[in-house]
């Protein structure tokens, strides 16, 4: 009740993790439908790893110019960018541009989180307040396999693309409207 704009705001961070863990843990499809394998898909998974790492190691640096609440918002933006553009992907070598995108999208998201939530909760509720945001996440991961499995038996990967797209959106919108709100 204390923190009803921090509550959104976790919902905002669950969406998002709901499409990352779905497109990631299911890349093979998306790959194989433009024709690649899972050579095409270790090579996707290096790129979006190279390219997060040295955001995430000089992410002190990054947040001494960019606010918790701006860099939760370009997160979105980039999560959702991802989706389309999976979306629309022509070509393995398109996905390969795309995985680029993991810079600001997790390596954003995943620091600062706790960052987040170290400045939207008091001193007295820190602890609660880094378990509910790492526990958002790590939910949005486990229905976002969960999700695009069912997604991907019972229906295509063009609709599982479709529900990433959605998840991504609802997610970046939900974090728009909650990060800059204060809670009493």
């Amino acid at each position: 009740k204390r923190y009803k704009w921090y509550c959104v705001s976790l919902l905002g961070v669950m969406l998002l993790a709901m499409f990352h863990a779905m497109t990631e843990n299911y890349l093979i499809k998306i790959m194989g439908r433009l024709g690649g394998d899972s050579g095409s898909v270790g090579v996707a998974l290096f790129i979006a790893t190279a390219i997060e790492m040295p955001v995430i190691l000089f992410f002190d640096t990054v947040r001494k110019h960019i606010r918790d609440n701006l860099l939760l918002k370009l997160a979105g933006l980039s999560f959702l960018l991802k989706a389309v553009l999976f979306l629309i992907a022509p070509s393995v070598t398109s996905i390969y541009a795309i995985q680029l995108l993991q810079a600001t999208s997790y390596s954003f998201l995943s620091p600062t989180q706790l960052y987040y939530a170290n400045n939207k909760v008091s001193q007295a509720d820190m602890v609660k307040g880094q378990a509910f945001i790492t526990a958002s996440y790590t939910l949005g991961c486990a229905i976002g396999n969960f999700i695009g499995g069912q997604l991907l038996q019972f229906f295509s990967l063009t609709v599982m693309l479709l529900s990433g797209v959605a998840m991504a959106a609802a997610g970046t919108v939900i974090l728009f409207l909650s990060v800059g709100k204060k809670d009493r």
